[in-house]
């Protein structure tokens, strides 16, 4: 009876799936047809321009093409150009106008365009026109996308985070969803979960952390974090634990999500795949933008970057983000303070090396709100409904603090046509004072009063990490083989010192704050871990028509934990595993790419078990079908995958004696995902996506948790964003947009206190104004205001968290 309803589940889950799909973009039906031709052609305009003066000239070409041109007086003067007659893009339409006036012109943003005087074409410059498998990219600015560079609008065509190497993502068999810059600043992105929102197969919250001051998903079932081994950046670990805060989206140029068991190149992680962040990084071509932002709750932000060459021949380059914000929150005496400061700079003393070295400092002070009681949020309460902006603890004891340093670099020399060697270091440092309350249980049968308690701890991370690999290109007959071998290593510490302490009790419904807050030592960590891997990996392409991928790894990992306060629970272990992934892709010439691969995940897992025996690694395997939609030359990416993931040596009590474990649990999810993304001509972007997900425990000596739902994990969410520039309506340099997002009921699990939560729809627009170099932009989150818990609750001192109400932010930047 089980079986038949989760074949039910997934029957319908397709088929609303598909009618989601159809209905958010009747041009997603036809787009295999003669459609998908002309979306692959630039948009041309009809002109009739006579040549003249050059100012004159330009000034009627942005009326006739909707866009805008910043014209400084100086370079136009006295400058005639030539006509312009007939059918043209807009490039093309630059290139003739400013034939023989030394002259180009520059997109700083869409639509918006900067004339500034033609750079010299140094000798580097032209050899790259002839040696492109030798050259090592360092900005997409001088040519087509690379897997680290920027993209125009939302659609990327490649990557780097599932192979380690420049891959084309229709060549890739694994799933992979690839946010990129320009989507994260049209959804005014203030954390991974904004910028993740429009993303199949994520779910944000979870129990484990407050999401005002850690990010934290469910992928594909599993909870995916720092904690987890889930975050990188730049193809390097990136933080540690739960406590070491969260990543600032203005510093990055791209957000990639590998789903699924993911060790072969990235070592121990949970299974649900990882989630790695690419730094924004210097580029050639000028671009200077400041932007300053005002919001709801008092918010009030600016932000500025800056890159470009330092030197003529472009030898040398900066880039400088930074970020300052002081803002309250929808809570009751809650902050939401950052700065973040993050230089680059890349030296490329040939063609085929380049040096980037990267920093960056981050400094949150932010609140954590805590949790509310259940009884007055998820359930009723005699005493009425708790107000969403609620706070229980005290104002003057409400720090979340913390300070996060990090420098390093990327290293990468061409040898030859076939050979080159990459190599990245970090240095990762995170500092946290953090002082907050818990909730106790109720001081009163009335449901009035609440007990609480005070807690105060101090955190220090510190991570070195490294990643070397060599790859080597070579054919065989007709195979095109893309070798790939290295060996990376992390070495992470992490000291914490915890106080805790009680609190008076609290009147829920009336409260007044001013208790005393005092704290006794309570607990003292110290873990140290040393992570060492080699991997080996071969990409073959045959005959233009095939991609056959293997990929293997062997892993040790050394965990070294202290407990101060109790030296009788010191452990020292080692743990070995070896993963595997293979995976086939079929490239047909119309776009239609189909792909199978199987994929491997491990974690260490600490302690032993009755018979003195140490726990083996958790264990995670995929098999996954799924099939990528992309026409050649069209910025389309439609993307559908099947996949069952299974986590195995769980642990579950021991049937002999329960104050042990064992490890014969076992977790299954298996579910279906559909993701599309679109530019349909010069103005239209479309992002699409959709998730079923069916994750159990399956193995378990606790009866009543077998065949029960995975908790947090909704079976259904779907989201759709259009935006649409209304060029074409006479109102040049005008966007609007909107967004709809869905997720269903969030099952609990009755056996450990968890409770479902409903599910809900939110809503998000934008409107933005291009005028020259300035641009306006109002964004609303959740318009309709809707109260709603973002993660199932927990019966006890955890209890609910409410997310932010309607929520609008005004800006103006300024790009030049």
């Amino acid at each position: 009876m089980q079986q038949h309803t989760h074949r039910y589940h997934l029957r319908k889950a397709i088929q609303a799936a598909f009618l989601l799909m159809a209905l958010g973009s009747t041009s997603m039906v036809l787009m295999p047809t003669a459609l998908a031709e002309d979306y692959a052609k630039p948009a041309t305009t009809s002109y009739q321009i006579k040549s003249g003066p050059l100012e004159q000239a330009l000034s009627e070409f942005a009326r006739l093409s909707g866009i805008s041109i910043t014209l400084p007086p100086a370079l136009v003067d006295g400058k005639t150009s030539s006509s312009l007659s007939g059918n043209y893009t807009i490039q093309q339409g630059f290139e003739t106008l400013l034939t023989e006036t030394g002259l180009q012109a520059i997109e700083t943003s869409k639509g918006v365009f900067s004339l500034q005087k033609s750079l010299p074409v140094t000798k580097g410059q032209a050899d790259m026109q002839t040696m492109k498998e030798v050259q090592v990219v360092g900005n997409s600015d001088q040519g087509a996308e690379i897997a680290t560079g920027p993209v125009k609008g939302y659609v990327a065509k490649r990557s780097a985070t599932a192979t380690k190497t420049d891959t084309p993502i229709i060549e890739t068999p694994q799933s992979i969803s690839v946010v990129t810059a320009d989507q994260m600043r049209n959804l005014n992105a203030q954390s991974l979960q904004d910028a993740l929102g429009y993303t199949s197969g994520l779910a944000s919250g979870t129990v484990a952390m407050n999401p005002a001051i850690a990010d934290s998903f469910y992928l594909r079932g599993f909870q995916a974090d720092s904690e987890f081994g889930s975050y990188y950046r730049d193809g390097m670990r990136f933080m540690s634990n739960i406590y070491n805060g969260k990543q600032e989206p203005y510093g990055l140029e791209r957000i990639e999500v590998l789903k699924g068991p993911s060790s072969v190149l990235y070592g121990a992680a949970a299974p649900g795949g990882i989630i790695n962040t690419v730094s924004k990084r210097p580029q050639a071509t000028p671009m200077r933008e400041v932007n300053a932002e005002v919001g709801s709750f008092d918010r009030k932000q600016l932000s500025a970057d800056f890159t470009g060459s330092l030197n003529d021949d472009e030898t040398l380059l900066y880039r400088l983000t930074s970020l300052v914000r002081k803002s309250d929150t929808y809570i009751d005496h809650s902050q939401d303070d950052r700065i973040y400061i993050a230089p680059a700079l890349t030296w490329r003393p040939t063609d085929h090396t380049s040096l980037t070295l990267l920093a960056s400092y981050q400094r949150m002070r932010n609140s954590d709100p805590g949790t509310l009681p259940v009884a007055g949020t998820l359930q009723a309460n005699p005493n009425g409904k708790i107000s969403r902006g609620r706070y229980l603890g005290e104002p003057d004891h409400d720090t979340y603090d913390n300070t996060t340093t990090t420098i390093g670099y990327l290293f990468e020399h061409a040898f030859s046509d076939q050979l080159r060697v990459r190599h990245g270091v970090r240095s990762y440092h995170s500092e946290l004072n953090f002082e907050y309350f818990l909730m106790g249980g109720w001081a009163d049968t009335a449901q009035r009063r609440l007990n609480r308690q005070a807690r105060l701890f101090e955190d220090d991370t510190s991570i070195f990490t490294t990643d070397t690999n060599l790859e080597y290109k070579l054919q065989t007959g007709f195979v095109q083989h893309t070798l790939l071998g290295g060996v990376d290593y992390t070495k992470s510490k992490h000291a914490s010192d915890r106080e805790r302490g009680n609190l008076a009790t609290i009147d829920v419904y009336n409260p007044v704050y001013g208790a005393a807050f005092n704290t006794l030592p309570w607990r003292q960590f110290r873990t140290n871990q040393d992570r060492t891997g080699f991997y080996l990996q071969d990409q073959m392409k045959i005959a233009d028509k095939w991609v056959v991928l293997l990929g293997g790894r062997q892993d040790e990992v050394r965990l070294e934990s202290l407990s101060l306060h109790s030296p009788a629970d010191n452990t020292n272990e080692k743990e070995r595993a070896f993963t595997a992934r293979a995976g086939l892709v079929y490239l047909a010439e119309n776009g239609l790419a189909p792909y199978f691969s199987y994929s491997e995940s491990f974690e260490p897992t600490s302690g032993r078990d009755r018979q003195d025996a140490r726990f083996k690694p958790t264990e995670g395997k995929q098999y996954e079908i799924g099939v990528r939609y992309q026409p050649p030359e069209s910025n389309i990416m439609l993307t559908a995958a099947v996949y069952e993931l299974t986590r195995k040596n769980v642990l579950t009590p021991d049937p002999t004696d329960s104050t042990f474990s064992i490890q014969t649990g076992e977790a299954r999810s298996h579910g279906l995902e559909l993701e599309a993304k679109t530019r349909i001509g010069e103005n239209f972007n479309l992002i699409a996506a959709y998730n079923y997900t069916d994750a159990r425990i399956t193995k378990s000596n606790i009866a009543a948790e077998v065949d029960s739902r995975l908790s947090g994990i909704p079976y259904h969410a779907a989201s759709a964003w259009l935006d649409y520039k209304l060029d074409g309506w006479g109102l040049s340099g005008l966007l609007v947009g909107g967004g709809v997002r869905y997720v269903a009921e969030k099952p609990g699990n009755a056996a450990n206190s968890i409770l479902a939560v409903p599910d809900y729809t939110l809503f998000d627009a934008r409107v933005s104004y291009d005028l020259g170099s300035w641009r306006y932009t109002m964004n609303a989150f959740n318009l309709a205001d809707r109260e709603y818990i973002p993660s199932v609750c927990l019966t006890g001192v955890t209890g609910c968290n409410y997310a932010a109400g309607r929520t609008i932010n005004v800006s103006a930047s300024y790009r030049w």
